[in-house]
This record gives C-alpha cells, sequence and structure tokens, in this order.
C-alpha cells in the first residue's frame, strides 16, 4: 500500500479540559471522507500533538482508526523528544491500528545528516509500520535536503516523506531522484505549490486547509492526474482563498471559529494558544466564510 492523495492533517476536537472531543474528531473524519480525500493525518502540526498528553495524543489514533474503518488508510504521527520515546509511541500506534507512522527528527535539539539517518534507521527498524519522515523547517531546528532524503528513501521499511519546505526547488530534486518508486511517497506540504506539484508528480499533498473543504483539494487533484491543467488552475485559485483563514496571530482559533460555525466541533485551542476573540477578527472570518459558501454542515 502506497500512501497518495489528498491526505488532509487533522485538527484535533478538544473539550474544556483539553481531553479529546470524540464526537467532534468522529465528526471530522466523517465530513473528511465525504469530501473524498484518500488517507487521513492524526496528530500532525495541524493536530498541535506538541500540546497534548501522550494519552490524548494514542486516543486520537484510537478514534480516528476506528471511525475511518478501513475506508481509507491512517497515517500517526508519533514524533517525540527521543529515539526510545518515538519507538514506543509507534509500537502503540501501531497496535491501535494506524497503517503509517509520521516521524519529526527529535525535537529541541539541531542534528547532523548522519544522526538523522540513524534515528530513522532506529525507528523504521523497531516496528511492523511503514514510516515516513515529515520535514518541517519552520517548527524544527533539524532540516532535511535532498541528499538525506536520498538516504533514508534506501532504510528498510522507510515508505516515504511528507515534506513542508515549500521549496519547489528541493521537490523537484526529490521527485527527479525518488519519484515514481512503487513503495516510497513524496507527499508535499503545500497549497500554493500543488499545481506544480501535480505536474511534477508529486503522490499526494497534506496540509491542514483540507480540514476545511476537502472536496475543493480533490477535485483539483482529479484535475491534475487527469492533466486537465486548466482545471486544475482553476481550483488552485480556490483553494488558495482558504490561505486566508491561517493568517491570524491566533490562527488555531480561527480555525476553532470555523469549526464551531461548520458545526464540526466546540474548541481546539490548547494551552498555551489562545482562541480568536477580536471582534473585527472574527467578523472578517464569518464574512470570509459567507463569501467562499462555507457554512453549516448538513449531516443528513
Amino acid at each position: 500500500m502506497k500512501l497518495h492523495g489528498i491526505v488532509p492533517a487533522l485538527v484535533t476536537p478538544l473539550t474544556e479540559d483539553e481531553r479529546i472531543d470524540e464526537a467532534g474528531l468522529r465528526r471530522l473524519v466523517d465530513f473528511l471522507l465525504r469530501g473524498g480525500v484518500h488517507g487521513l493525518f492524526v496528530n500532525g502540526s495541524m493536530g498541535v500533538f506538541n500540546l497534548l498528553k501522550d494519552e490524548e495524543q494514542l486516543r486520537a489514533i484510537e478514534i480516528v482508526v476506528d471511525q475511518a474503518a478501513g475506508r481509507v488508510p491512517v497515517m500517526a504521527g508519533v514524533s517525540d523528544t527521543c529515539t526510545s520515546r518515538v519507538i514506543d509511541k509507534a509500537r502503540q500506534a501501531a497496535r491501535l491500528g494506524a497503517d503509517f507512522l509520521s516521524v519529526l527528527p527529535p525535537f529541541y535539539d539541531t542534528y547532523t545528516p548522519k544522526q538523522v539517518v540513524r534515528f530513522y534507521k532506529s525507528v523504521a527498524g523497531a516496528v511492523d509500520r511503514p514510516v515516513l519522515a515529515y520535514n518541517n523547517p519552520f517548527t524544527m531546528l533539524t532540516s532535511m535536503n535532498v541528499a538525506i532524503i536520498a538516504e533514508l528513501a534506501e532504510i528498510p521499511n522507510f515508505a516515504g516523506i511528507k515534506d513542508s519546505c515549500n521549496n519547489a526547488v528541493q521537490y523537484q530534486e526529490e521527485l527527479r531522484l525518488l519519484g515514481g518508486r512503487p513503495n516510497f511517497s513524496i507527499l508535499l506540504g503545500t497549497t500554493k505549490l500543488m499545481t506544480l506539484g501535480l505536474f511534477m508528480g508529486a503522490d499526494g499533498f497534506i496540509d491542514g486547509l483540507h480540514n476545511i473543504q476537502p472536496e475543493w483539494y480533490v477535485k483539483l487533484w482529479d484535475a491534475g492526474q487527469a492533466g486537465d491543467w486548466a482545471a486544475a488552475r482553476e481550483w488552485q485559485l480556490k483553494v488558495e482563498a482558504l490561505i486566508a483563514f491561517a493568517s491570524y496571530e491566533e490562527w488555531l482559533g480561527a480555525f476553532e471559529l470555523l469549526m464551531r460555525e461548520m458545526g464540526i466541533c466546540e474548541r481546539l485551542v490548547a494551552q498555551p494558544l489562545v482562541p480568536l476573540t477580536d471582534a473585527k477578527s472574527v467578523d472578517a472570518v464569518r464574512a470570509l466564510m459567507r463569501e467562499l459558501g462555507l457554512g453549516r454542515i448538513s449531516w443528513r
């Protein structure tokens, strides 16, 4: 099985005491699947996994796997501060039924290419689920270039990368060297470069904006797969309009308002993040929702 297509990085519905809101998470999974997505990514950056207790991260995996019920593959984020903690969490995620495991380099410190490769070899060799690296230079001290990724691609049980560098040159080089492998996915964490990524042959896309309007992203994916680049450009413009929702200082607060207005859940914000309370910003989010035709979801 190769991960491909539109794979949303799920937000994490929460209760007031920052436990998993099970009903909200199940509604979110159903909404995304109804939009035609090809996979689900739980405990990614969009899900603020780093602000949640380990038991809540694992509970989120359990719920998403159960609600997906095999309809699409589930990738679980199991990132942490050291190799042993990642391996422990990865094994638990595998027992809960995750199909793929997503792993950032360990937090806090900067690591050499040799250390990064050693880390991924240790993780991939310790679990019975395919492992994907996650390159996110905007939140991590360690960034992976093409040479490192090419070395990782030779590790047994290593199944690909989610690359959020937003560097078209790096994407092009990755796809030139590693694209088309039957068991290796190159998934781009971008909205702005989707049409370009499709043209270059990306295996798929992972983005938090998929939570808002998954169907638009699926239509863009389908247009690219069909080689209909005129339609792809039209859908590209539509999905780029969603970027405005992520432009606020309280970015997760804006998504929380969106999810509440759409009837999915009440809360997303975990401390130390704060809700979106500025009246001008709240009005702007609601106005953009109306402009884009986004409203309360009908569950019938």
